[in-house]
């Protein structure tokens, strides 16, 4: 099932996200071009404990 990512998404770079996108080896600016990238795809993803989560591709 594909999000449906109508509104931009709205970014708050904490310590906590600013190190979880770092663990990936790329920076904020990267992320937030990739979420507003108007050709960005979105998925329903579930993790391991069946918590639904968000999985986005775009270009940055």
């Amino acid at each position: 099932m594909l999000l449906e990512l109508l509104v931009p998404p709205m970014f708050d770079w904490n310590a906590v996200n600013t190190d979880h996108v770092a663990k990936h080896g790329i920076e904020t600016v990267e992320v937030e071009e990739a979420m507003t990238d108007p050709n960005r795809v979105g998925f329903d993803v579930h993790d391991r404990d069946k918590k639904r989560i968000g999985f986005v591709l775009g270009v940055s």
